[in-house]
């Protein structure tokens, strides 16, 4: 008796031990499991910032560039997981003009056949994820209509968004660089006293530049050739914003415009269309 009984005291503070070794290395685990994703999401967090504030920069280097052909810029970055890719005839902005004398309206030539290219930075949700119905407004602040109305708008939007993985995609988080239209009105009085309307839109498209490796660390935007087409005797523009890959899901809802279609109207007056259209390529440089 006296032996199994020593044998039961002796074993006993070994378990308790056992047990409590146990008890305390999981709570190390889980407490280095919480901080490992805390500063994971932390670092998500960061980049996600600094992503928006890169993409930021080439809205605004787009416009610096866009008309001097030739003029580039050069942007550095650097990621550990997200990618930079350049997907082609997302929008289509169907620009119809109503002249003096007609009732209806005719779709311009000049962009017709024109769908516009959009860059994103995705990251992958992995890495740093909000909700499915995440967007925010960048550049500009806030967007009410197509055409942006003053002489400093910009002439690309940066928005950032998380939706749904679309088509043959994984999940991402992604801040993206859109085209938009600029336009600007103003009058022109010559010596005789005659007034003269004219309205100016702007437009540029992104194209895809040289590639040089497969993790590039600067994108280069190059302006190339602008053309301008002047339309007369215009009394109504009709602006209609088309989304041609829809079924990828990069739809209406994708992009969030704050309408799909502005009308410009010029009263009993009439005005002078000129139309700038550049084209930017994006270059991916090591």
């Amino acid at each position: 008796m006296n032996y199994n009984f020593r044998t039961r005291k002796g074993v006993s503070p070994i378990v308790s031990t056992v047990i409590l070794m146990g008890i305390t290395l999981f709570c190390i685990s889980f407490t280095l499991s919480f901080v490992q994703q805390n500063l994971n999401r932390r670092s998500g967090e960061n980049e996600f910032t600094l992503a928006k504030t890169f993409m930021k920069n080439i809205g605004l280097s787009t416009d610096d560039v866009a008309w001097h052909n030739g003029q580039e810029n050069t942007i550095q970055y650097s990621s550990q997981s997200a990618e930079i890719h350049l997907r082609e005839g997302l929008i289509h902005y169907k620009i119809e003009v109503m002249k003096v004398g007609s009732s209806s309206y005719v779709e311009l030539n000049e962009t017709r056949d024109t769908y516009y290219n959009v860059l994103f930075y995705d990251m992958p949700t992995t890495k740093y994820s909000l909700d499915n119905t995440y967007f925010e407004e960048i550049l500009p602040g806030e967007m009410t209509s197509i055409v942006q109305n003053t002489t400093d708008s910009p002439i690309t939007r940066v928005f950032a968004l998380q939706r749904p993985p679309r088509i043959d995609e994984n999940y991402y988080i992604s801040v993206g660089v859109a085209p938009i239209i600029r336009g600007v009105q103003f009058n022109v009085t010559t010596g005789t006293g005659s007034t003269s309307r004219y309205i100016k839109l702007y437009l540029v498209n992104f194209a895809k530049g040289a590639l040089t490796t497969a993790n590039p660390r600067y994108i280069t935007l190059t302006g190339g050739d602008v053309q301008a087409v002047l339309v007369p005797h215009i009394k109504s523009i009709k602006i209609t914003v088309l989304f041609p890959k829809t079924s990828y899901g990069y739809d209406a809802n994708f992009f969030d415009f704050p309408q799909i279609t502005q009308q410009i109207d010029f009263g009993s007056s009439e005005a002078q269309l000129e139309l700038y259209s550049g084209t930017v390529e994006v270059g991916f440089l090591e």
